[in-house]
């Protein structure tokens, strides 16, 4: 197709011509220019008054207008030391920006400018120091220079990276189709977790079913960036509700609990108070409520796991009026009510109010990852409420998303500067290069496979390989940082591979990555579960939700939702956790097929199973016996687990 780029398997993407910003990045950094422009000339006056003879403001006021043209400005007008505190503020102040890029709190770079400004004011005694005024001009213009050589550098390398990707994309794109095709997708009716893959299901069981609002066996580090505990609690929800959905959809039992424990943990304090504080020291007012502003790292990342969960068990407590109570204070009784529909309302506004349509997580920093989780979520809503509100942001999303975040090249930037557009700000950094494609080839297969197919290609061509079924990185494992608690460990880094390659069905990257695992992290000591130690609780779950995740399955939990009968038929409500372990759980709408396994000693155990016809009999794997449901159609079962154990409920006669 002209102007597009083939994918193979019928996706295009359309062509960009080289470029660094979008036309409303583009405008933000013209902003910036022009409002610093503004600062300097407003600075300039009370010296300008004194040269010409007009008025004669003081040393004070004129150190002070000096300091509106860099931070430590003012240090320069002093001479000598002054001069040496003035370029030591100015890399004090590097180190402040990437604070509030990682935080948020944008008053840290905002104290390394004033709080010196007010100093010099103090120490002034005379007129400035010439030299010092020739060094803050050649600085500041210096500035704006640095950021157009670099632009005009970035064009440079993107149309050359543009022109190779032209010919190595296409054809990488094309290989995964073949592979694809290798290791077609199972059938929905047989799929079955193997032991190892409920060895690893254990793992976020056994963090799930606590008490809500406990975080036993959690990482806890930080509650801004990777380790925050929003992260950890979703990504449980994710797993658990591909699991569901994959392999379970007719088990509900402690499956639901432990996705509604992860659900309602994100109300309480430790995970949601950190919110006021960053909305305070960047935005500089007192907002409490973590849903009601930005904040698309709570409202986006957590809305799949509320709206996943009402389709795949037919529970709608979240889509009720005020039904989650966010609590941001430890000893106060403050709560905010929120539900399903809040926080669609929320991100719609926000779609509607940002002039990017994505809206930022921290304060002024907007993380394209964080906004496609949260189209994500609006498509489960939109199917069981009727509504369209995935369908009418769509469109602008996706001109958004490739005009301001994807450069001609493809690249999709982690991030991006909201309120100032500056472009090394925006640049997409190598450190988060390669998880920032894994996730996108992993979450925006739900609704753009050509973008999700784009990303892994360019993951796969030119950042990772197998060499005798291992995964091969472009660079070395020892440099790898575990984003889930900020140590050396390639476990993350597996991790994303893992889950990246299952969507886009690599069947044979993701074993890779999981025996690659196995190589490099060491295992717990554990019989009964599987997880790694000194990996970070993301990247465990991570890990073993890669097990049991297998091409387009995030695609159809999200797209598709649940299989017939996931609702409607006879399932599987009740029992004991560890002691039976699900495998399987299938219903045609008559009967219930389930593959258990013991999780302690071999013995008999009990269950229940609803929605069965009231008062009819059934037998268990065709046997004499007859089994009769109760008046509400439950019945109770004896079932001995040793092992494998298949368990057929059909309906008597048919």
């Amino acid at each position: 197709m002209a102007g597009q780029l083939s994918l193979g398997n019928g996706l295009h993407l359309p062509q960009k011509s080289p470029g660094t910003t979008g036309p409303v990045t583009r405008g933000l950094r013209q902003r910036t220019i022009r409002f610093h422009a503004a600062l300097c000339a407003i600075g300039l006056f009370p010296t300008v008054l004194r040269l010409t003879g007009v008025a004669d403001a003081g040393p004070s006021a004129e150190v002070l207008g000096w300091s509106l043209w860099a931070p430590g400005a003012g240090y320069a007008m002093l001479g000598g030391w002054g001069i040496a505190a003035f370029i030591a503020n100015l890399l004090l102040f590097r180190l402040a920006v990437f604070i509030w890029m990682m935080s948020g709190f944008m008053i840290v770079p905002l104290l390394v400018w004033i709080a010196p400004s007010l100093l010099a004011v103090g120490l002034a005694d005379g007129p400035p120091d010439g030299l010092g005024q020739g060094i803050v001009v050649l600085s500041a213009l210096g500035f704006w220079a640095l950021q157009e050589v670099q632009r005009r550098r970035d064009v440079t390398q993107i149309a050359l990276r543009k022109k190779e990707r032209e010919r190595s994309v296409p054809a990488m794109a094309q290989q995964l189709d073949a592979w694809s095709l290798q290791s077609p997708r199972p059938d929905a009716a047989h799929r079955e977790l193997d032991p190892e893959s409920l060895q690893a299901a254990r793992y976020l069981f056994d963090l799930a079913l606590q008490p809500v609002g406990s975080f036993d066996g959690f990482t806890r580090i930080d509650n801004i960036q990777g380790a925050a505990l929003r992260y950890q609690l979703n990504w449980i929800s994710y797993g658990l509700a591909q699991l569901q959905h994959a392999y379970t959809p007719n088990f509900h039992g402690y499956l639901n609990v432990a996705q509604r424990y992860a659900i309602e943990s994100l109300t309480a304090p430790e995970v949601c108070s950190y919110w006021k504080w960053q909305y305070a020291a960047s935005k500089f007012q007192w907002e409490p409520d973590p849903i009601a502003t930005d904040n698309v790292m709570l409202t986006g990342w957590s809305l799949p796991a509320l709206t996943v969960y009402a389709a795949n068990t037919g529970d709608l407590r979240y889509q009720q009026d005020g039904a989650l109570k966010f609590r941001p204070f430890a000893n106060k009784d403050a709560v905010f009510a929120h539900d399903a529909g809040s926080f669609v309302r929320v991100i719609n506004r926000n779609f509607d109010a940002n002039a990017l349509c994505l809206y930022p997580c921290e304060p002024f920093w907007t993380f394209p990852i964080c906004n496609i989780f949260a189209m994500c979520g609006l498509m489960p809503y939109d199917r069981l409420n009727g509504t369209e509100h995935f369908e009418s942001s769509y469109a602008l999303f996706m001109q958004r998303l490739d005009e301001e975040f994807t450069a001609a090249d493809w690249e999709i930037s982690a991030l991006t500067s909201s309120l100032t557009g500056l472009h090394r700000f925006s640049r997409t950094n190598p450190i988060l290069q390669q998880p920032t494609r894994a996730v996108i080839s992993y979450i925006a297969n739900a609704f753009n496979p050509a973008v999700a197919r784009r990303s892994y290609a360019l993951l796969r061509d030119e950042m990772i390989s197998l060499k005798d079924g291992r995964v091969e990185l472009s660079t070395p494992w020892a440099k790898e940082i575990d984003l889930g608690n900020y140590r050396k460990s390639p476990a993350y880094t597996l991790a994303g591979i893992a889950q990246a390659a299952a969507e886009q069905g690599d069947e044979e990257m993701r074993v890779a990555a999981l025996a690659t695992a196995d190589d490099l992290l060491e295992r717990e000591a554990s019989d009964d579960r599987l997880s790694y130690q000194k990996a970070s609780n993301s990247a465990n779950v991570k890990l073993a939700a890669a097990r049991w995740s297998r091409r387009n399955d995030w695609r159809d939990v999200i797209a598709n939702g649940p299989r017939p009968h996931a609702v409607t038929g006879p399932k599987l409500t009740n029992c004991s956790y560890p002691d039976v372990l699900v495998g399987k759980a299938v219903s045609d709408g008559k009967g219930l097929n389930l593959v258990l396994y013991n999780g302690a000693a071999p013995g008999p155990q009990r269950l229940t199973i609803e929605n069965l016809v009231p008062s009819a009999s059934y037998r268990v794997n065709d046997g004499a016996e007859l089994h009769r449901a109760d008046e509400s159609g439950h019945l109770l079962l004896s079932i001995p687990l040793d092992g494998r154990t298949p368990v057929l409920i059909s309906r008597a006669g048919g």
